[in-house]
């Protein structure tokens, strides 16, 4: 073995030092869009939360399960079924809580629908909003028709 073969072998610390600061700059750009896209998937997860709830909400009120009118509450920490005429009102024994994080809730945030018909008790719409300012819009009808935008 000569003296050439052993000098030829590995990485420069000038090599290991390009390489490390390529990664780090791609890491630095690629945070970023990682975190947006995260919390563009927490609000997309909960508008299907609520959706969902209204849908089984409205199931159980139409079926009359005890008897009693269902609802849906939502705010910052989740998405609840309940039963009863009202949030404040309701037996908690019978709640289904969907938790959520990171997005805002305003507009319609209780909503309660009639035995046997299952028409909701209100129209309108609820707002929700990520930290990064995208919404969405769900609309509920006088039938009872949601609609997501």
């Amino acid at each position: 073995m000569n003296n050439t073969d052993t000098a030829n072998r590995g990485f420069t610390l000038i090599e290991v030092l390009l390489s490390l600061g390529v990664i780090a700059i791609l890491a630095g750009l690629s945070i970023p869009v990682a975190v947006n896209f995260q919390r563009s998937g927490q609000l997309a997860e909960t508008a299907l939360s609520v959706r969902q709830a209204y849908a089984r909400a409205q199931v159980l009120s139409r079926n009359q399960i005890n008897d009693t009118s269902w609802g849906v509450y939502a705010d910052t920490t989740g998405v609840t079924i309940f039963q009863g005429t009202s949030y404040a009102t309701r037996n908690p024994d019978y709640d289904e809580i969907t938790p959520i994080s990171g997005v805002t809730v305003t507009g319609v945030t209780e909503l309660t629908f009639a035995q046997l018909s299952g028409t909701p008790s209100t129209t309108g719409s609820t707002t929700l909003t990520n930290s990064i300012g995208d919404q969405i819009l769900i609309s509920i009808n006088e039938f009872g028709v949601v609609e997501v935008s």
